[in-house]
């Protein structure tokens, strides 16, 4: 390939260094740098036709030219080859293979540990924005702003909820004549909060503590949701009434998530805050960057054999990605790793307790805040102890090498020697503001209280 470089193909390389040096957002000082890592990534295409596509693709901006392949063998290169020929001409700040997505009619996209033909066209890959897109916000009804609003309007209504200059009759009240009578116990649904419990059986199993709870309460739910109809239309009659709607917006956290070790039931070191929307944890003992997280540095004393021998084969770990409203994990350990997520499990349609198993190189859409934002929206319109409820869907449990749940021999999460807990910091804020602008619910007397 060394004619590649020179004689008749050294006009490529010009016109291609010239065009990375172009991509840039200010005149870079390294120029023999750029045209070192373009005279690289030349020698490793597979065909010497392939630079001439190369420079067509880049110097029209065609995302309808063919694939450009290089040839990806079995000794590990320092980044993938796409991601390189994407920083020097499309995007000088990229970061990481998970920031891109190939186009459709990619015919060889990349795959993690993936050995043969690589497409390196940079027009062939589109770059995700990282953090959250815009999201619709959340409507709350706000008591404080309805008697804000019911002030400065005038008196309308009476402390008794009778209009004013009327008897004391409350046909706006949820009991009055006519509405169907409140369940014996309002809250004996199933909520989130039981999503992320330590039963972790199946769906449909008929021994499950869940299956049983639905048969013990079925004769219930037509009762509750009559009453649960009449009780949200009263309420947005009274609404409209009074007014105090206000909008929740989301706001991306500063940090995105926080991670929170454990060995068995046992929280070792600090949490770890993230910054960067793509982060690493893993068994290693020498951070290199602000994005990963090295489990090998925390020390316990009261740390079993079982542990130890699992903490030597986490290696590379499981890799965390906030890209585009999403969050993704990916197996990078020579070992699987085993996820639980109410939204993710949701978002695809499984049991919300469901564990799943992640070999090594895949990987798999844990949360999408779209999906929050609409599950919060319909729970925002019912009551706050809804809302209260979507709490466990911004927590991710993730465990190392060993698998736990209703088809293994450690049933709780706690039984597994190494695991960490992710909490999605922006959800789980969005949610507190909902809930503080709803404010507190008044419980009347009841059966338990």
């Amino acid at each position: 390939l060394a004619g590649l470089i020179g004689g008749a193909h050294s006009s490529s390389v010009k016109r291609l260094v010239s065009l990375a040096v172009q991509a840039q957002p200010q005149p870079p000082t390294d120029g023999a740098g750029k045209e070192k890592a373009v005279k690289s990534l030349i020698k490793r295409l597979k065909k010497n036709e392939q630079a001439k596509l190369l420079e067509r693709a880049l110097s029209e901006q065609n995302a309808a030219t063919a694939c450009v392949t290089a040839t990806v063998g079995d000794s590990a290169d320092p980044e993938p080859l796409h991601v390189v020929a994407c920083r020097l001409w499309r995007w000088p700040d990229l970061q990481t293979p998970q920031e891109l997505r190939p186009l459709e009619h990619c015919q060889h996209p990349y795959r993690s540990r993936f050995v043969g033909d690589l497409c390196v066209n940079p027009m062939h890959y589109q770059r995700l924005l990282a953090g959250a897109t815009s999201q619709e916000p959340v409507i709350v009804y706000s008591a404080a702003a309805a008697i804000a609003a019911a002030a400065a309007a005038g008196p309308v209504f009476s402390f008794n909820g009778a209009a004013a200059g009327t008897s004391g009759s409350t046909a706006s009240s949820p009991t009055a004549a006519g509405a169907p009578s409140p369940p014996l116990s309002v809250h004996q649904q199933l909520s989130p909060a039981a999503y992320m419990s330590e039963d972790n059986y199946s769906a449909g199993d008929p021994d499950s503590p869940l299956q049983h709870h639905h048969q013990q309460h079925h004769h219930q739910q037509h009762q509750q949701q009559q009453y649960n109809e009449h009780n949200q239309a009263m309420q947005q009659q009274l609404q409209q009434q009074l007014g105090g709607l206000l909008s929740v917006p989301y706001m991306d956290a500063e940090h995105w998530c926080s991670v929170h070790y454990y060995e068995l039931s046992s929280r070792v070191g600090d949490a770890y805050y993230a910054t960067s929307p793509f982060v690493t944890v893993d068994g290693g003992t020498n951070p290199s960057g602000r994005g990963r997280f090295c489990l090998g540095l925390l020390s316990n004393v009261n740390r079993t054999l079982a542990v130890e021998q699992t903490r030597r084969s986490i290696g590379s770990g499981v890799g965390l990605y906030y890209v585009n409203g999403e969050v993704h994990a990916e197996c990078l350990s020579d070992s699987p790793v085993f996820i639980q997520s109410p939204n993710g499990n949701i978002r695809h349609n499984w049991h919300p307790a469901t564990v799943c198993r992640i070999p090594p190189g895949c990987n798999l859409c844990v949360f999408s805040i779209r999906d929050f934002g609409n599950q919060l929206r319909q729970s925002a319109a019912k009551s706050f102890d809804e809302v209260y409820a979507l709490t466990k869907m911004c927590t991710i449990r993730i465990a190392f090498v060993k698998g736990w749940g209703s088809e293994y021999r450690r049933q709780l999460v706690t039984a597994t020697p190494c695991w960490i807990e992710v909490h999605l910091n922006g959800p789980l804020r969005w949610l507190d503001q909902v809930l503080s602008t709803m404010g507190s619910p008044n419980y009347g007397p009841s059966s338990i209280s």
